[in-house]
């Protein structure tokens, strides 16, 4: 198996082009996780001014004006948006696979 650094796999997913991400779940309040999720043709939500192009459903907006900003890169999060239009954050440093090659940093 091909091995590609976090710093690499961060500029790829920058691009608005689909990839596939292999992550573990934690969350450390509720004190659950360590499921390993594989999602496939997921962009990072930023990219949403492409969607037509891709085929991906838009996701639905935040009702209330008073959203906090995710801070992404302070919190070291990123958000992933799915095909059927849904959200899903991912901890960059959870990431175990970027399109079939394993993450390290």
């Amino acid at each position: 198996m091909k091995i590609i650094h976090l710093n690499d796999a961060l500029e790829q997913m920058n691009k608005p082009v689909p990839f596939n991400i292999t992550f573990v779940t934690c969350d450390q309040e509720r004190k659950k996780g360590g499921e390993i999720i594989k999602l496939d043709n997921v962009i990072l939500s930023f990219n949403e001014n492409h969607l037509e192009k891709l085929g991906y459903n838009a996701p639905a907006k935040n009702t209330t004006e008073f959203s906090k900003s995710p801070r992404h890169y302070e919190h070291a999060t990123r958000n992933l948006l799915l095909q059927n239009g849904l959200k899903k954050k991912v901890h960059i440093r959870l990431i175990l696979e970027f399109n079939g090659q394993k993450v390290f940093y």
